[in-house]
This record gives structure tokens, sequence and C-alpha cells, in this order.
């Protein structure tokens, strides 16, 4: 949180030289580490001299604790460890801010440096705020208190180091959001490159984005490729025994990102000063605003290389080439897995566009209120659950069509048991006979609409749904009645 998370407490905590965040950082390693199976600090930025907080990353706790989540009970443990005068920690978050105080005595900062920590401890009585009121909480042994801690306000002459400390779900969880925060602001650079090709890197993995989805639900559209970050590198054409050493300079780490394979040095070299800003899309323009180095590498960087010969033909590559480069680097089960969720996000996509559709030409019918509800209601459950339905009862006629000879399936016998609306029909006792022609046509294209539903043939379902929506609106009407009158008559009897 760059040293603010206590700034609105009135709490000092100012920038740190090298000479005090190193030696602090190194102290807070060796005690958490006596407390947690994994700790580590990523990589810092290059060409920092100062630091407004101490990021670690940790997992595995040695402590006993009641919950897997982060809770209060972690906040008061890692106080105790570290000997904190202040803390904080968001609902929801994995992420606990501590402020210990500013000394050159690291042993004075760090009382509790050494052997295993006790799950009960003793910390003397704390003052915080609560709400509005301030009060008195006792934290000793089992009088421990889970609250949101608030501290009170500090003294501006005291100074403080912000501590931050994220407590990981698991050792890859830790893996990763160590490698993702690496290096400052690099991914803020390497998003900016790969992000035309459909290529995204957040605290979660590498993620490709299906492009006929981004518009319709960002979310969906998202296929995660990989959260191993050996493989991220690779796939990205990175060095990856470069990676793990602090970069000297901006140019430097800038230099190493260069290399990415789909990087392209000359993209946009038409453009220059401002036009070049307007080519990025509206994050980047807040980033180049709000962070230096990013800043650096849009203003500086990139204009000073464009005449650089690209590192690979990767970067000339289409976003339909990028998928294909990605099936084959990670092989068949990502291609699959692709594929069928491009299938799915698309089906889902057109099966909502197609309610729209249905509702929208109802709205500007004489249809209103209620009646449209009954409408969607009726269409929903005539359609795809009664069409689910009778495609389960159908394929299960199918698995049972087998002669007490043993003989094999024929396409006769196949063609017969997929016949689900005769066979329903008998089975339930209605004789044909006594339908009228009217009422068989209804069933016919009541179970092609269905079959068409199924199938994606989403323009005939629409036009179905027009030419059928009184009909089925006032059969679900009295769907919905006879269900009213059922349950009424069970409370009646009760």
């Amino acid at each position: 949180m760059g040293g603010n998370a206590f700034a609105e407490d009135n709490f000092n905590t100012p920038r740190m030289p090298a000479e005090v965040y190193y030696p602090v950082r190194d102290k807070l390693h060796q005690v958490l580490e006596s407390h947690f199976d994994l700790v580590a600090t990523p990589i810092e930025a290059p060409g920092k001299t100062d630091f407004g907080d101490i990021d670690i990353l940790v997992e595995g706790r040695k402590y006993d604790v009641d919950s897997d989540e982060v809770t209060m009970e972690d906040v008061y443990i890692l106080a105790h460890i570290i000997g904190a005068k202040a803390t904080k920690k968001q609902a929801g978050s994995s992420t606990i801010n501590l402020a210990v105080l500013w000394t050159d005595d690291l042993d004075t900062i760090f009382p509790e440096s050494s052997g295993p920590h006790p799950r009960r401890w003793m910390m003397p009585a704390a003052t915080m705020n609560v709400g509005q009121q301030e009060s008195v909480v006792d934290l000793v042994g089992d009088g421990l208190t889970k609250i949101q801690i608030s501290p009170t306000a500090g003294d501006r002459e005291t100074k403080y180091i912000q501590i931050d400390v994220c407590i990981c779900p698991s050792p890859h969880s830790w893996s990763w959001h160590l490698f993702f925060h690496n290096h400052g602001d690099f991914w803020n650079i390497l998003g900016s490159v790969i992000r035309r090709f459909g290529l995204t890197c957040t605290n979660h993995g590498l993620y490709i984005r299906i492009a006929e989805l981004e518009s319709y639900n960002k979310n969906l559209s998202r296929l995660k490729m990989t959260a191993d970050p050996g493989e991220v590198l690779k796939y990205l054409g990175l060095d990856g025994k470069r990676w793990d050493r602090r970069f000297a300079s901006l140019d430097e780490m800038m230099d190493y990102a260069a290399t990415c394979r789909f990087h392209d040095p000359g993209w946009g070299r038409e453009y220059d000063g401002d036009k070049a800003k307007d080519q990025l899309k509206a994050n980047d323009r807040q980033r180049v605003g709000k962070r230096p180095v990013f800043a650096h590498w849009i203003e500086v960087y990139l204009p000073a290389h464009r005449d650089d010969v690209p590192t690979s033909a990767a970067c000339k590559m289409s976003r339909e080439e990028v998928i294909e480069d990605a099936k084959e680097f990670f092989g068949h089960p990502f291609a699959r897995i692709f594929d069928e969720c491009k299938e799915h996000g698309l089906r889902k996509m057109r099966m909502e566009k197609l309610w729209a559709n249905v509702k929208r030409s109802l709205k500007s019918m004489p249809v209103e209120g209620v009646e449209i509800g009954y409408v969607m209601k009726g269409l929903k459950r005539e359609i795809v659950e009664e069409g689910i339905e009778r495609q389960q009862q159908s394929m299960k006629q199918v698995d049972e069509t087998e002669d007490s000879s043993g003989r094999e399936l024929s396409v006769d016998t196949v063609d017969d048991a997929l016949d689900g609306d005769e066979r329903t029909r008998s089975a339930e006792g209605i004789d044909d006979t006594e339908e009228s022609e009217e009422s068989v046509r209804g069933h016919e294209e009541l179970s092609d609409v269905q079959k068409a539903f199924a199938e994606g043939h989403f323009d005939e379902v629409e036009q179905w749904c027009l030419r059928s929506w009184k009909e089925v609106g006032e059969r679900q009407k009295a769907v919905d009645q006879g269900k009213r009158q059922s349950l009424d008559a069970k409370t009646t009897r009760r």
C-alpha cells in the first residue's frame, strides 16, 4: 500500500532508505520463518532507493488457528510475533498491515524472534477504536477478542515502519503471487505488450481471452492457460534464469521485457507523443499518469527502440494465430478445454440474446406486466426444462433398446427409441386417437423447437416463440394456478 495504510490514523510511516529497509526485511524473514513454512519478499523494482513499506508473502502456518481463512486471530498472532504497535485488516482480505517502531535496534522491534510460538499468548490490554467509541480490550489468553482493529491516533513525532504480510492459502498460490509481484511494475509493462494478442496476466495466472465473448462477458471470455511461473516465462519467450535476479536499472528490466516474443518494437511507429498515448487502452493511459516506471516505458523506452529488430515472428501473429499457437504449446487438453469453453460461452450468449429478443418483441405487442411473466416462464419451461427431460428420457431409451437376443442396435431401433413423444404419450396412457389433429401438431412443433434449441438454432426458436406465446402463457398460468391450489389444499388439511 505504499506505506499509507495508517495515514488516516495519524501514524507517521515515512519512506525507508535502503540501509533501513534491507536489514529490517531480512530480520523479518528470519523471525517469520519460525512461524511459517514459506516466507519471501517479491524482488524489488530496479532503481528504487527508498521504500514505503515491506511486503512479505507467507504460507503454511506453524501455529494453530481455528480457520483456514485469514482472520483476526492471525492479526493478533502476527502482531505479537513482530511486536506491532498497530494493525489493520480489511474484511475478506488475506493481507495484514502492521506498524512497528522505527529503531536501529532490531531485537527491540522483534522481541519474539526465536522458537515456535504457542497457540495462546499474552498481550497487554490495547486501546482501540471500535466504531465511534474508543475502548480498552483485554487480549489475554482465552479472552481473545475477534474484532476489526483500528489503531488509536499516533504521535506524528514517532516514526513507524509499515509491514504488509499476505498469508497465502497454498504453496502454489504463494509461488504464483511471488512471481506476479516480482520486479515492481514489470507486469504492467508486459501487459501492454501481450494484451493486443488476447493475453492477460493476473493475480491468478496467465489467461487467453476469447474474442467473440469479450464484449458480452469479460470474465466468461477468459480462460486460464497456466499458473506455473516457469511455463509462463517459457511461453512468452523470456529467460527463466535471468528472472530470478533483481535488475540493476529500469532500462535493464525493459530490455528484458523487450525479449518477449510478442513484443514488436516497431508497433505504433507512425505515432508520436500524444498520438502514441491515444493508441493505449484507457487503463494504460491512467497508468502513464500514475506509474512513473510504466510512463518511462511508454514515453522514453519504446520511442528510443522503435527500430530494434523483433526477437520473434510471433509479434506479427493475429489473435486467431495466437490461439493455435497456444494450443500447440500447451497441448491437447488445453485445446479441448478452449474449444469447449468457447462453444459454451457462445451458446450462453446466444441464449440470452434469444430471450431478450423475445421479451422485447412481446413488449411491442398488447402483452404487459404479469402476462409477460407467465409467457417467459412458460417458454423456458416448455422449451428448456421439458426439452432437457425429453432428451434425457430419449437417451435412456436408446441405452435400453436392445432385444433379448443381444443384437446390436440397428438404425431402425435407434430411430424408434428417439421418437420420444409417441412413447411418452403411450406410457402415460394417452390415446392418440382421442387427440385432435391440432393437438398432435402442437406436440410435434414443440418437439421440433426443443430439438432446435438443443442444436442451437435459436432463430427457429424465436420464430416459434412469437407464434405460440399466447398459448404458452395460458398453459403456464394454469400450471401456476394448479400449484397454488394444491398448496392451499395441503395448508387447509394441516
